[in-house]
Parts: structure tokens; C-alpha cells; sequence
């Protein structure tokens, strides 16, 4: 983390312009429009900037950014229950309300951060909050639970991604934050701020009730998202194999079945309470034509419709209402008939339909919520009918509990008991009927539900239901037990071998690490565990065989080393100092060992034998031969310092003794009279020398001759060995070469290319009245830079005689 770009003056400024725009959109009910607007497109642009600094120069650690943004949360949090009292009512001092959007601008820049921590490219996730958060204080936090437990939902599993950075921790850190976030868990749930009356307030200050709302659900669900992410993290990063594969086994075969048997219940309650209130609703039809009581003492005239509730006033006295169900005799009569919403009613309902589940009946009035509502007005699948079916009921909004009626067992039945579900008097909805009522006005004025419900404090343990349920269980527990086991016993056992396999190859790994290269795996099958133990086994038989050749190779390469010593050896240690000339020499070699060579002698102190050669071939052979060159031409000094016949005498050796016909050898031999500077040499299938001048360009000597060794008949080969004579004066230079010099060869786009003769003479060319020791260096630089890191191609050797004099 950089914190010293904190002082910058980029992220001042940004900051300030993000910070400030961020204040002036939480206070936008006391600004004008247009200023709303510019701060809103502001904090946007100034967001990503933010956030692109973050992550490119400031570089704060995730984790820092995590509990930063639990430490603001927890100050909002603790503001807001000072002044709970104070928000509605909107008297708050300015200072507080400044401190308060402060909290808010700090949380929402940490927040933007662990959103788009290490992924800078998608920034745009910022927007789409903007927009969940819109949607939340316009539609989701004013329809109440169902809507914010979609909305859980959905963040859950998009903060999900959002905690990878979990992934890279140790186990024992794993632990500590496993608690820590497990007692945040509980604080957070302990404190459970924005009551109901942020439902019912929704449209107040959107920076006191919807932004600290929204803050602290994502928190929240994230601190949710990262207590089921730390398990999963120290089961697929930290456990042993075997657990691994158990805890998939578990989750493959366990949970989708736990999941499988609640969609399987939902979906029988479904059916169940969808069947049971078609059935409440021919025991109603039923009551309708056993009842013949017409309305009397109730004003009809403002009632149009043929079926529903109708809500009167019992006296002038009391406040508490009556409700009577009514309908008419046809659609063309005024008669209206009713029947009065009471225990008795509930009793004939119940004994007038067939059921399953339930024990009782309950009727109440209640507002349905809107999203219920929304779907009423679509009117697809009951269309034209006063009495609707519902069998998904899963929570009641009731404003009042009218008439129940419950089959109690025995009088000790207790009217206290907790239930699942929060309905009127206690128990499950297990069948529903709506009907709307009418005021006397004939308006729409709420729902009126009539359930089939089911009351655990008066259930009867004799009822035939009980018996279903009972063969239900049984049923899943069997299949569970004979199959089901039966299945998982069969995914163990392929665990268990998976295991013992991978064991097994654990085990020749330490063997091969701990240097037993003859261990052997022995598996059973034909599987990839198989393959890899014969993959294993050609593992340590190839290792071995590498340590043998790596071995092998460390003796080739001392020997080799000794070689380019004893080659080396054979080369003139020092070049002779001869008054009036300059001479200079080099053997750069491609390998090891090289079959290249140069050397100069002295006959007597005017006459001097000089040499420069290649031995066809490379490596160890081409060296071998070159020595024995060197060894002959040193040899044949004593006996002719006439080239021509030095060269007959070697080619004899070669053509006589190396039994290997496709070795020869090129070279120029020579002998340099260092009185008048003549230079007398023959060249046997060389590289033409080139002469340089002072006063014109270099000019290639061209002569005949073949190379020593391609032939037996040693008149042939002095016939066509012309003899060269040419005499240096002062400042001239002749320059002798191999062909590792002109055929140089790199590799450009998968192409070869040589360095060439004309790349050579421009050299001898620039530099020809300079000493042969910088005409020397400057060769070997060109050359260096021609391959440009590539291994050389061929030995290189140059040799510079120069008259000063």
C-alpha cells in the first residue's frame, strides 16, 4: 500500500470532487434539480476515477478495505440509534446530519472499491448498484419482506464473487476470521435497524432511511456470502483428498436430496392447499343454497356487485365491525341474500368441504399487498370471479381477527402456542379463499380471507392425515435407506479407491524425492490412476537414464575442456615481434573445440613459415586433425621453406593414414622474407586473402589450388597449387581468413543470412590505414553484433600481417 500518493495532487483532487458531489446528492431534497443532476453524473465520473486510482496507485490491501468498510457501518449504525426518534420528524441539527452523509460518502467509497478490487475493467458494476439501490427505495423496501428477501437473494450470490480474496489465506487466518465474522453475523443481526416504519416512510430523506438501509443490507448479505465462502475455502484449498471427496459426496447426494424433498413438500402444499380451497369454495356455494335470509336493514343501493363481503358497523355504541358474506339471486334481481361471517359460519364451511390437511377455519379482512394486487388486476386464471383461489398463502397481513373455528380434541387445548406462521389465532394456511369488501358505498375497501388452516395446539393425532404424513416419511426413509445408502455406499467405495490410489502415487513420489529411482507402482485397471503409475514407472527408468547421461555429458565436457587446452596449447602463445611488421591473429571458436588453426614460425631471423587452415567437419574430429596439421607443418620446417612442398608432404600423411575419406583440409602456406617484404604462399582450397592499400581499396588475391587431403597422387595436387609471389610495401596489409568469417549465418524471421564478403571489405575498406589489432577488433565486433546473441554457426579465424616500414 502507497500512502504516500495520498498527498498527490491527482487524488486530491479527485477525492475532493467525488467527496463533494457525494455530500450534495445525500442532501438533494434541499437542492434544486439541476445541481442534483450535476452531482449525480459528478460522483459517477469521479467514482471511476477514484477507483482506477485505487487500484493502480494506492494499492490497499482488500482486507483493510473490508473492515474500513465495517468500522463506517458500525458509526452510521450507532448515529442513527441516537436520533431514530429525530429522523422522521427531520429535527436534526446540521452538524449532525453533515457527520451522518460524511459516514455515508466514506462507506460508499469503501464499498465501490471491494467492488471492483483487482478488476478495474468492470467498473460499470457501479452504475448497476446505483440502480439496485434506486430500485430498492422506490419499489422493494415499500412492498415489504417478500420483496427484500428477493432482493437478499440477489445480492448473495453477486457479493459472492466478490470474496475471492478469501481464497488466498491461510488456514489459520481462516479460522480468526471465520469467528470474527460469525460474532458480526450475530451483532448485525442483534441490531436489526430500519424497522417497519421505513415502510411506511419510505418517501422521507433518502440519505436517513434508504442509503443506510441499502449500506447495511449489503453488508449484511456480504458478511453472509463470506461465512459460506471461508468452509468452502478450507475444504477445497486446505483438506486432505479424502475429505475433500467425502464433502462432495455429501454435497452431490446429501443436500440436493434435502433440497429435492422441500421442493417435493412445497409443491404437495401447493396442490394440497389449491385442492383444498376449490373445495372451500363449493362448501360456500353449498351454505349459498342452503340460505334464504335476504339483506334486511342495509342500504343496497350503491351495491353493483353480484357476490362478495359487505363490512357494517354493529351499533352506534361499539366500533366493531360486521362482516356478512352476500350474493344475489341472479344477475338481472335486486334481491341480495348474506349470511353472516361468524363461528357458525366457520363450522359449516368446514364440515361442507372435503380436506386433507386443516383442522379449522378462519375468516378475517386484510389489505393485500401491492405486488397481490398487481397480479389480481392481470385476472388470467379466475377471470370474472368475486371468490379467488389462492394456495400460495404464506403470510397474512390481517388488520383483525374475525370468526375461527377449530376440531379441538380435548379441553386442554392451549390458544398460546407459538406456530410457524404468523396468521391469525395460531397456524398454517392449507387452503384460501378472497373475496373483496364492500362498503356501503359500494367501494372496494379491502380483501376478506377465508382459510383452511391447520392449528398444531388443536391437532388430532387420530386425523387420517396424520397416518399420510406418517407413510410419507416412511416411504422417503425407506428409499433413503435401501437406495439411496445403497447408491452413496457405491460412490464411497469409488472415493476409497480413488484414494488408496492417489496414496499409492504419494507415495512413489516420496520415494523417487527421497533418490530410490527403482521404486515400481503396481496398480490394478485401466483408468487414468493406471496410466499415470506406467507414466510414473517410465518417470524413474528416464531419470535414471538422465543422471547416466547428465554423468556421462559432465565426463565429456572435462575432457572436452582438456582438449580445448591442449588445442589451445598448439596455438602460438605469443606472435613473433618482427622488427618492421605488425601481426595480429584470433580463433573465436563454435564449440568446445575447434578445427580452425594459425601459427607462424621462424626458419632462421629473415625467414618466417606462417599458416591459417580449417579441417573440414567440426567438433572433436575436425580437432584431432587440425592438431595433427599443426604437429606435420611444424615438422616439415626442417627439411623445405618451400610451401608447395609442405603441402605435398602433409597431404601425403592425410592421404596415407586418416582412414576417413571425407576429411580435408583447407589452408594457406606461406613464407614471409622480412628484408624486402616479399611474401611467398601457395592456397590449397582457402578463402582468397585480401591485399590492403593506402592509397586504393582492399583487392582479393585469387590463386588455384585444391584442399590437402582430397587427393592421392601428389603430382596432381602440385600442379595445381599455383605459387604466389607479392612483396608488402610500407603501410600494405594482407589479410588472411576462414570461411566462419564471410559464412557467418543468423536466423531472421525463420530465414537464414550471411554476413558476406561485402560486409567484410567495407570493414577492410574504412579501417585499411589503421594497425591490424583495430582492423582485428572491429571484425570481431561486426561479427559479435551481426549474430546478435545467436550461437555461433562455424569457427572463426583471422589472421593481419602488416609491413610498418
Amino acid at each position: 500500500m502507497n500512502i504516500s500518493v495520498l498527498k498527490s495532487t491527482k487524488f486530491i483532487t479527485i477525492f475532493s470532487i467525488w467527496f463533494v458531489s457525494c455530500i450534495l446528492l445525500l442532501q438533494s431534497d434541499q437542492l434544486s434539480v439541476v445541481i442534483t443532476q450535476i452531482a449525480f453524473f459528478a460522483i459517477i465520473f469521479s467514482w471511476f476515477a477514484l477507483n482506477r486510482f485505487f487500484s493502480d496507485e494506492l494499492k490497499p490491501n482488500i482486507e483493510i478495505v473490508v473492515f474500513g468498510f465495517i468500522v463506517f457501518q458500525m458509526l452510521d449504525l450507532q448515529l442513527l440509534s441516537f436520533f431514530d426518534a429525530e429522523i422522521l420528524t427531520r429535527d436534526i441539527s446540521y452538524f449532525i446530519r453533515l457527520l451522518h452523509d460524511i459516514i455515508l460518502a466514506l462507506e460508499i467509497v469503501t464499498l465501490g472499491y471491494l467492488l471492483v478490487y483487482n478488476n478495474k475493467n468492470k467498473q460499470r458494476i457501479i452504475p448497476a448498484y446505483i440502480f439496485i439501490a434506486i430500485i430498492c427505495h422506490y419499489i422493494v423496501y415499500p412492498e415489504g419482506e417478500i420483496a427484500q428477501i428477493i432482493l437478499y437473494v440477489l445480492l448473495f450470490f453477486i457479493l459472492l464473487k466478490r470474496t475471492y480474496w478469501i481464497e488466498f489465506l491461510p488456514k489459520n487466518s481462516l479460522g480468526i476470521y471465520f469467528v470474527f465474522f460469525g460474532g458480526l453475523l450475530f451483532l448485525l443481526s442483534s441490531k436489526a435497524p430500519f424497522g417497519s416504519f421505513i415502510v411506511e416512510n419510505f418517501d422521507a430523506d433518502i440519505s436517513w432511511l434508504t442509503t443506510p438501509k441499502f449500506l447495511f443490507d449489503i453488508l449484511f448479505i456480504y458478511v453472509i456470502a463470506l461465512m459460506v465462502k471461508i468452509p468452502a475455502v478450507l475444504i477445497y484449498n486446505h483438506m486432505s483428498l479424502s475429505r475433500k471427496l467425502w464433502f462432495a459426496g455429501l454435497f452431490q447426494s446429501g443436500i440436493p436430496q434435502i433440497f429435492q424433498l422441500a421442493l417435493l413438500i412445497l409443491l404437495f402444499y401447493f396442490f394440497v392447499a389449491g385442492w383444498q380451497a376449490g373445495q372451500l369454495k363449493d362448501s360456500l356455494l353449498k351454505l349459498r343454497n342452503n340460505t334464504s335470509q335476504k339483506i334486511e336493514n342495509i342500504d343496497t343501493a350503491h351495491l353493483s356487485a353480484t357476490e362478495g363481503i359487505f363490512k357494517k358497523t354493529s351499533n352506534e355504541q361499539t366500533n366493531n365491525p360486521l362482516f356478512y358474506y352476500f350474493w344475489k339471486d341472479s344477475v338481472g334481481s335486486n334481491d341480495y341474500h348474506l349470511i353472516e361471517i361468524d363461528s357458525h359460519f366457520c363450522r359449516n364451511m368446514l364440515e361442507g368441504s372435503q380436506h386433507i390437511f386443516g383442522n379449522g377455519i378462519q375468516a378475517y379482512p386484510f389489505n393485500s399487498a401491492s405486488w397481490q394486487q398487481k397480479i389480481d388486476a392481470w385476472d388470467f386464471w379466475q377471470k370474472k370471479s368475486s371468490v379467488k383461489i389462492y394456495p400460495f398463502s404464506f403470510t397474512s397481513n390481517a388488520e383483525d381477527q374475525l370468526a375461527e373455528y377449530f376440531i379441538k380434541p380435548d379441553s386442554n387445548h392451549r390458544e398460546d402456542a407459538v406456530f410457524l406462521l404468523d396468521l391469525p389465532g395460531g397456524g398454517v394456511s392449507v387452503g384460501r379463499l378472497i373475496i373483496p369488501v364492500y362498503d356501503s358505498q359500494g367501494k372496494i375497501i379491502s380483501d376478506f380471507s377465508i382459510d383452511m388452516a391447520l392449528n398444531y395446539s388443536a391437532f388430532d393425532f387420530s386425523d387420517p392425515m396424520v397416518g399420510m404424513v406418517f407413510a410419507l416419511l416412511m416411504v422417503f426413509t425407506l428409499s433413503n435407506m435401501f437406495i439411496i445408502r445403497r447408491v452413496a455406499q457405491a460412490g464411497d467405495k469409488i472415493n476409497k479407491t480413488i484414494v488408496e490410489k492417489f496414496d499409492l502415487l504419494k507415495k512413489g513420489i516420496r520415494e523417487i524425492s527421497d533418490g530410490n529411482l527403482q521404486f515400481k507402482l503396481t496398480m490394478a485397471g485401466e483408468d487414468e490412476f493406471v496410466e499415470l503409475a506406467r507414466r510414473f514407472n517410465q518417470m524413474g527408468t528416464r531419470l535414471q537414464e538422465t543422471i547416466k547421461e547428465a554423468r556421462e555429458k559432465d565426463r565429456l565436457d572435462q575432457e572436452l575442456a582438456i582438449a580445448r587446452d591442449v588445442q589451445l596449447s598448439l596455438l602460438p602463445a605469443m606472435l613473433p615481434d618482427i622488427k618492421g611488421y605488425e601481426i595480429a591473429a584470433t580463433l573465436v571458436t563454435a564449440q568446445e573445440v575447434s578445427g580452425d588453426f594459425y601459427d607462424i614460425i621462424a626458419f632462421d631471423d629473415q625467414h618466417f613459415l606462417f599458416t591459417i587452415g580449417d579441417v573440414s567437419g567440426k567438433g572433436t574430429s575436425a580437432a584431432f586433425y587440425m592438431a595433427q596439421f599443426i604437429s606435420l607443418f611444424r615438422y616439415s620446417a626442417q627439411f623445405t621453406k618451400f610451401p608447395r612442398e609442405i603441402a605435398v608432404r602433409i597431404n601425403e600423411y592425410f592421404t596415407r593414414h586418416v582412414q576417413d575419406r571425407q576429411v580435408f583440409i583447407t589452408a594457406i602456406i606461406g613464407v614471409l622474407n622480412v628484408n624486402n617484404g616479399q611474401i611467398t604462399y601457395i592456397r590449397a582450397g582457402h578463402n582468397n586473402p585480401y591485399l590492403l592499400s593506402l592509397d586504393k581499396d582492399s583487392a582479393e588475391l585469387d590463386s588455384k589450388g585444391i584442399g590437402i587431403g582430397l587427393t592421392k597422387n601428389s603430382d596432381m595436387l602440385k600442379n595445381t597449387l599455383e605459387k604466389v609471389d607479392l612483396t608488402l610495401k610500407p603501410g600494405e596489409q594482407l589479410v588472411l581468413y576462414t570461411d566462419g568469417l564471410v559464412e557467418a549465418t543468423r536466423v531472421i524471421n525463420q530465414q537464414d543470412d550471411q554476413f558476406g564478403e561485402d560486409k567484410l571489405e567495407k570493414i577492410l575498406n574504412k579501417y585499411k590505414n589503421d594497425s591490424p589489432f583495430k582492423i582485428l577488433n572491429e571484425i570481431t565486433s561486426a561479427v559479435n553484433s551481426f549474430y546478435n546473441g545467436q550461437p555461433y554457426k562455424d569457427d572463426l579465424t583471422v589472421m593481419i600481417i602488416r609491413k610498418t616500414d
